[in-house]
């Protein structure tokens, strides 16, 4: 099916091609859920960082179990750098935790709306019969 719609500020139209469907389900979405689906998840760059800080502390730390330090200076700096490596690290990693799915509950509780629809989910696929290994197939 192929509808038209008039433009009417410039007189121009617009083609809008349809293809028919079983069903279509319209939600509707306050402001501050479409800001959140726009944001994404925020967890992905505190992810990236939080493996970023970790490797340094673990590096810095293997490199002063392997290296002789001469300097007790540079010893206690490679020190300094993998506690607070370790610590935005794991820190980063923690926060990771709390505000994993931000995006998902989202969309689960705009999905909550509208209920299930009880046809789609009596609906069987039936898959015809496949002869075996005894059965002549004509």
């Amino acid at each position: 099916m192929t509808m038209t719609s008039e433009n009417s500020s410039s007189g121009a139209g617009t083609k809008i091609v349809r293809g028919p469907v079983d069903s279509l389900s319209i939600y509707e979405i306050t402001d501050s859920e479409l800001k959140v689906l726009e944001d994404g998840s925020p967890d992905a760059p505190l992810l990236n960082i939080a493996i970023a800080c970790l490797t340094t502390g673990v590096s810095s730390f293997l490199t002063l179990l392997s290296v002789t330090v001469v300097s007790i200076v540079k010893e206690c700096v490679f020190a300094v750098i993998i506690a607070i490596a370790l610590a935005v690290g794991l820190t980063l990693l923690f926060l990771r935790g709390h505000t994993k799915g931000l995006a998902r509950e989202t969309v689960n509780k705009i999905k909550a709306r509208i209920p299930p629809d009880p046809q789609s989910m009596e609906k069987v696929v039936q898959r015809p019969a496949v002869p075996g290994p005894t059965e002549a197939v004509e």
